[in-house]
């Protein structure tokens, strides 16, 4: 609709501020690769330990999307409630 986005808009509505949150995925995916690529090579120890760490991120992710998730439905619930 719009040619370029309005300058009115706040800066948490750009595209690069949602970019930010997938930062802690992006990090579970580096120590996944460092760890296999680690498991590979014979350093177990140390692999084992980023895949390790790789998990708790990711699950770490996982919680964060669902908090979001419900805090979204929940405006948006409200956002329709003060419409009608």
């Amino acid at each position: 609709m719009f040619a370029r986005e309005p300058a009115c808009l706040p800066e948490r509505f750009s595209p690069e501020h949602h970019m930010k949150g997938s930062a802690v995925l992006k990090w579970a995916i580096i120590f996944l690769v460092a760890g296999l690529v680690l498991g590979a090579l014979g350093f177990g120890g140390i692999g084992g330990a980023f895949v390790g760490i790789a998990k708790i991120l990711f699950f770490v992710a996982i919680a964060i999307f669902v908090v979001l998730l419900i805090m979204a439905l929940i405006a948006g619930k409200g956002v329709k409630n003060a419409i009608d």
